[in-house]
């Protein structure tokens, strides 16, 4: 811990991605933390997979809030339904490219402490199927304060059925496609 604070403070961003990816690697080993259930499982795994860090995957994105909640029906990977609100719009260019995706609040998830201002981005991009999972990747924010946030793809990561069966993981609707590839986050586990 005392190594992530001082890799904070010095500014450097490639070895903070890195010390968050490390203790990651830490918490799949852990029984508390881990998407595997079984202790076979968590002592087989070594580590995940990740693509280069690159700064320029860190965008700043235009939030734009919408005047009305849409509450839309995700399929998840386990054929349930889950409910969330598209709250936003997020607007940012990347490799000169413009490009939006819907940010989203879990309808159940945003009613838990501690999760009232989770944003919740899925995606899927020109990588997903081959060099990172097909069922697409995930990027965790909180509501901003101002009309901007920082969208870092670095920090993209899996969700919990890319790693073993038993969960129920939103699938990212076709708005949420990206149509280039993004080179930043977590690869493919297997």
């Amino acid at each position: 811990m005392l190594l992530l604070i001082t890799i904070i403070l010095t500014g450097d961003y490639t070895a903070t991605v890195e010390a968050f990816r490390k203790q990651k690697d830490t918490d799949f080993k852990n029984a508390d933390k881990s998407p595997f259930l079984s202790r076979k499982a968590r002592k087989q795994f070594v580590a995940l997979h990740y693509f280069p860090v690159n700064e320029q995957y860190k965008v700043t994105a235009k939030y734009v809030p919408l005047t009305a909640e849409d509450t839309l029906e995700f399929m998840t990977s386990s054929g349930k339904i889950k409910l969330f609100a598209q709250v936003a719009r997020l607007e940012f260019t990347l490799n000169g490219q413009s490009l939006t995706l819907p940010a989203f609040q879990g309808i159940e998830i945003r009613k838990r402490e501690g999760y009232a201002k989770h944003l919740f981005i899925p995606f899927t991009d020109e990588t997903s199927g081959t060099e990172s999972y097909g069922g697409g990747r995930y990027i965790d924010l909180e509501l901003p304060e101002s009309n901007t946030l920082e969208l870092d793809f670095n920090y993209a990561y899996n969700p919990l059925c890319a790693y073993t069966s038993g969960y129920s993981c939103p699938i990212p609707k076709p708005e949420s496609r990206l149509t280039v590839r993004i080179e930043a986050g977590e690869k493919v586990y297997h």
